[in-house]
């Protein structure tokens, strides 16, 4: 009697589970390689999607701003990206921001070539980073603080797999992008060195959560969802981080130990509050100034907090 009882139960919570799977919402994510998109790995290894009735598909690119074009040609969905790519997206109008998801000011620096010992030694040289992405607008800022214009250097597009070949080619003399492509350009290219301490003094690298503003509109229950699944990630990724390096790890083609010493600049934190919103104004001010971007950002059209209320309402600690 106790073995059917057992046995009647199991079916029900299996029967609970199929329809648990059957009714999940699917939703796309699009999302970078790179150490600030670990949430998203976390939370689909995991099943914290699943856990919050969403059937989460994680989709990677090169950069973030990759990631945006995806999105924004599926007109649905969510997309993780760095300050720039989302507030070019925001303009737009059919994308929203949601909530901050990282920041450092470490993950992205200048790697040089031998002969370029310092700033002013770049003028009249080609050097790179992914164009449309936040390494830009950092690029050309540590460029203008060391008084060097936009026309005194040759800045060209590469990918982040192409830039370190580029270097020891001897194609650019200098690139600008995260600590895995900086890392590959030590070693492909011989005698090649840190220009910059990180983007210190220069650039606070931030990645957001955002949604379509279709999907934002019209299923603001399964935003809520996402946003719960990334929340229980980035807590994982602090209460587990051995489990959630191995989890990295596999995503990101490296070793756990690897993620273990890189991924500690990262700050997991999705509080929007006052440094967030200056910092983001005075980015983006530096960027109309330069060409990058044509007006300020409109937060009350631009950007939706009523997402990080319904979560946790300690999360919203200014409203913009």
């Amino acid at each position: 009697m106790f073995m059917r009882k057992l046995q009647l139960i199991g079916a029900a919570f299996a029967i609970a589970l199929v329809s648990a799977s059957a009714t999940a919402q699917k939703v796309q994510m699009f999302v970078g390689t790179d150490y600030p998109f670990s949430a998203a790995y976390v939370a689909a290894a995991k099943g914290l999607f699943a856990k919050h009735g969403v059937d989460a598909t994680v989709n990677t690119f090169n950069t973030g701003a990759d990631a945006v074009l995806a999105m924004r040609s599926a007109k649905a969905g969510y997309v993780l990206a760095g300050d720039l790519p989302s507030v070019r997206t925001w303009a737009v109008g059919d994308v929203v921001g949601i909530a901050p998801l990282t920041w450092d000011d470490s993950s992205l620096a200048v790697l040089a070539a031998p002969q370029i010992t310092k700033a002013a030694d770049l003028k009249g040289k080609r050097i790179s980073t992914p164009m449309g992405s936040t390494g830009e607008i950092f690029f050309l800022n540590y460029l203008r603080q060391n008084g060097i214009g936009r026309k005194d250097v040759d800045l060209i597009n590469l990918t982040p797999g192409d830039m370190p070949v580029a270097l020891a080619r001897g194609d650019i003399v200098a690139f600008l992008w995260n600590t895995p492509t900086t890392s590959a350009g030590l070693k492909a290219a011989k005698g090649s060195h840190f220009l910059t301490n990180g983007s210190k003094g220069f650039g606070v690298n931030r990645v957001m959560f955002n949604a379509a503003r279709a999907t934002a509109e019209n299923n603001p229950d399964q935003v809520i969802a996402v946003f719960r699944a990334l929340l229980d990630a980035q807590q994982f990724i602090k209460s587990n981080p051995d489990e959630a390096h191995a989890i990295v790890a596999k995503a990101l083609g490296t070793t756990p130990e690897r993620v273990r010493e890189q991924i500690k600049v990262f700050n997991f934190d999705m509080t929007l509050d006052k440094a967030f919103l200056d910092d983001m104004t005075s980015k983006i001010e530096i960027a109309r100034e330069i060409g990058i971007v044509n007006a300020p950002i409109n937060w009350k059209t631009q950007w939706m907090t009523k997402f990080a209320k319904a979560v946790d309402p300690k999360l919203v600690q200014v409203e913009p």
